[in-house]
């Protein structure tokens, strides 16, 4: 996910466990990553 100078990855791991690397900025999380979140169901990163 494009996040202000870099990219926001998310990891969901076999298991279902989630990780999220670089969210970006307060602005670009709720303006993208949130987004995202949201849209796939995803309600909780470990």
């Amino acid at each position: 996910m494009p996040v202000s100078y870099g990219d926001a990855c998310l990891v969901i791991f076999p298991n279902g466990k989630t990780m999220l690397i670089d969210s970006g900025t307060e602005v670009k999380y709720q303006d993208v990553v949130e987004l995202f979140l949201t849209r796939h169901c995803i309600t909780y990163i470990d």
